[in-house]
């Protein structure tokens, strides 16, 4: 037997607000859940995930009907969830159920009044399905969804991220996947997945989304294409990946001739079905337009950043004693992917060979390939700090006294923001998304994309003039007033709300 979504944390408040014998049922409710409980009781604080009550082991997580709980304000009042140790901020009390269920308490104290009312005449036309391939869980588009959502929320939209993989991936609502599909060299390790069409097909028309958007160009991008086509919605894409970097840095040389020019074509016919195309820097949208692209599909879609939540008051150095690092060290941090794609090599090579004098390289990340650098480079002036996310990614942010991202294949970047926002130095490449905001000797260096010289060469000025690293980081705060998650979200709805 299932229950779906008695209550979730899409948000009840508006409810709760126009009728008081909601709340008391709800809290009558979940009392009573409370009291079939047993087993010790536990704190867990994860963030709001699927919006579902279920019996372990029975029904599948793609069937469930957002429809109720989306159509609410968000930030709800309390969420029972029977299956996951999900929670949102606030007092959080979890009971274990002898069938291994999960009871989660979430009381919002003051957060009614902020909800009520506040959605806005975009957030009343808008319904968006936010599709995207999921290939590991340390990805930037994870990151960039997971923003995009919470700001949807905040002001009242019907914005519900979609994907699938083999297990809950936070905000996504996802669907099993029926077929693995190894992503080879592009991504070592790694597989995207393929799900049932026709029940994504239902779940789009079921909910009546009236925009769909590919965040990604695999199989849940092509997916999310074909539905719109067959239900006659407007279908967005945002172009993140750099196929042709992917094709000539990456494929073997045998195969290359093979594989390069049929997956242009194939991406430029996928990308002109599209109603609207979203460009994440300057140098691709005018590539795009170059190719042979129709201009007036297309829309620039900068980075943007929470820098709320990256913010240089989060700095504590003694936080980096708790991953064996000297706090008096000058640390140097790459956070991501751990893989070939983002010339991370370029960095440990640097710390290895250079041998810089009291400086410290904190690799922070995860990935397939993880494993080959650590054994290859871990010491005492690298260290390999594994994934870390919330608070805990903050102070290390913040803590840090430069990031290095080298990589050349950046259609964004979302890290090197990150970390300016934080008040952290950087150095980029001079290829990709990063240098549309990070301008050589004022705000972060640059160095030459695949030239190691010109990379030695840049950290070595750093090196000598430690002063400079620290002025870098406080004017990357600075200049990142323009590259404000709020501006983006609110550019990108104005732009699709044209289709709707």
């Amino acid at each position: 037997m299932r229950y779906r979504h008695l209550f979730t944390d899409a948000g009840a408040h508006q409810l709760l607000a126009r009728n008081q014998l909601a709340f008391d049922f709800c809290a009558k409710f979940t009392a009573y859940l409370f009291a079939l409980a047993q087993g010790p009781t536990k704190t867990r604080h994860e963030g709001p995930f699927v919006s579902e009550i279920k019996t372990p082991g029975v029904g599948r997580r793609d069937d469930v009907n957002v429809r109720f709980s989306q159509r609410l304000a968000p930030g709800s009042v309390f969420t029972v969830n029977l299956h996951g140790g999900i929670m949102s901020p606030g007092f959080q009390a979890v009971n274990q159920f002898r069938w291994a269920a999960i009871i989660t308490l979430t009381c919002c104290a003051g957060g009614l009044p902020r909800y009520a009312g506040m959605q806005d005449e975009l957030a009343k036309k808008l319904r968006v399905a936010w599709v995207a391939d999921i290939f590991d869980e340390v990805s930037g588009i994870i990151t960039d969804t997971e923003e995009m959502y919470e700001l949807a929320q905040a002001r009242g939209y019907f914005w519900q991220p979609v994907t699938t993989y083999k297990k809950p991936i936070h905000p996504f609502h996802i669907f099993d996947p029926i077929l693995p599909v190894p992503t080879g060299s592009f991504y070592k390790g790694t597989s995207m997945y393929v799900p049932d069409f026709l029940r994504v097909v239902q779940f789009f028309r079921k909910n009546k989304f009236n925009v769909l958007v590919s965040n990604t160009p695999g199989v849940m991008g092509m997916l999310a294409m074909a539905a719109a086509k067959y239900l006659s919605l407007p279908w967005v894409d945002i172009y993140h990946t750099d196929i042709d970097y992917y094709m000539n840095d990456l494929s073997g040389r045998l195969v290359k001739p093979f594989v390069k020019n049929p997956a242009l074509f194939f991406l430029k016919q996928y990308q002109k079905q599209a109603d609207l195309i979203f460009v994440r820097t300057r140098e691709f949208y005018d590539l795009m337009v170059k190719k042979g692209h129709d201009e007036r599909k297309l829309r620039y879609y900068p980075a943007g950043v929470n820098a709320r939540h990256w913010n240089p008051e989060n700095a504590d150095r003694a936080a980096l004693a708790e991953h064996g690092i000297d706090p008096e060290m000058t640390v140097v941090i790459f956070v991501g992917r751990i893989t070939k794609v983002k010339d991370i090599e370029f960095l440990l090579r640097y710390f290895t060979e250079e041998k810089p004098e009291k400086a410290v390289c904190a690799v922070i990340g995860g990935g397939p390939e993880k494993d080959m650098y650590e054994k290859k480079y871990a010491g005492d002036r690298i260290k390999f700090l594994g994934v870390q996310r919330g608070a805990a990614l903050q102070k290390l942010y913040a803590s840090a006294d430069l990031y290095v991202l080298p990589s050349a294949s950046e259609t964004l970047g979302k890290t090197v923001l990150e970390a300016m926002a934080s008040g952290t130095g950087v150095v980029v490449s001079d290829k990709g998304g990063p240098k549309d905001y990070v301008t050589h000797g004022e705000n972060g260096l640059v160095f030459k994309a695949h030239d190691y010289d010109s990379f030695r060469d840049t950290m070595n000025a750093l090196f000598t003039d430690r002063a400079h690293m620290k002025s870098l980081g406080i004017k990357g705060r600075e200049s990142i007033s323009n590259h404000t998650d709020e501006k983006l979200f609110e550019s990108f709805t104005r732009h699709i709300a044209e289709l709707v």
